[in-house]
């Protein structure tokens, strides 16, 4: 993904990106093929309401491979599609949350006052369960991270 990235920022067209995601692809379809022919069911104990489960969730004809890609292949899954999605992840785009009373401690501790006076960062109150949260933009060392 990193190396697409790098090269739809380049403006390189040829589809190159596209190509190695489905070469990736495949790969990984074809290692968990091996893996689910080279893995047996395992104990009848424990098989037997797993196996229940699966059939009342995947159905009977997919109870046992669901998970393993058997019936993927790369036009089944959109890959362009998936690659121009990464490709819009960008920290303008995104945001970061942390849900914790840690985080929530720490953040009104440090309010920056030039985030407070704008309407869209700052402490805030959500529209319908009243719960108040706060919005800031991200930090610039975790933007220098995300940056491939």
């Amino acid at each position: 993904v990193k190396r697409a990235k790098e090269q739809s920022d380049l403006g390189d067209d040829t589809g190159d990106e596209l190509q190695e995601m489905e070469r990736i692809w495949e790969e990984i379809q074809k290692l968990k093929s091996l893996r689910f022919h080279q893995t047996s069911p395992g104990q009848a104990l424990s098989l037997a309401p797993n196996l229940a489960g699966s059939v009342r969730k995947n159905g009977s004809e997919k109870c046992m491979s669901i998970g393993s890609l058997l019936d993927e292949t790369k036009d089944t899954l959109p890959l362009k599609h998936v690659l121009d999605f990464v490709s819009m992840m960008t920290p303008q785009n995104c945001f970061i949350e942390h849900c914790s009373q840690s985080a929530w401690q720490k953040r009104t501790k440090s309010l920056k006052d030039d985030e407070s006076n704008s309407s869209l960062y700052g402490l805030k109150k959500e529209k319908w369960y009243g719960v108040d949260y706060h919005l800031s933009s991200i930090p610039n060392d975790v933007k220098q991270r995300w940056d491939w």
